[in-house]
């Protein structure tokens, strides 16, 4: 199973990240909106872990 967690925190993320892979799961963490958006272009996941928390990013916003 290929799940996608979306968590900007690094301590929260690196914990939930390797209990998924000690379960068996096929983890791909990303840390913001922008690149949960591209992986879900990119991929197919069975489930989706998001951070709640994490702040609302403008779709447009350019990085500089």
């Amino acid at each position: 199973m290929r799940v996608s967690l979306v968590e900007d925190g690094p301590i929260i993320g690196d914990g939930a990240c390797r209990g998924l892979k000690q379960h068996g799961y096929a983890v791909d963490w990303v840390t913001t909106n922008a690149d949960a958006r591209l992986a879900l272009k990119a991929e197919t996941f069975d489930a989706i872990v998001p951070d709640l928390g994490l702040r609302k990013q403008k779709r447009n916003s350019k990085k500089m």
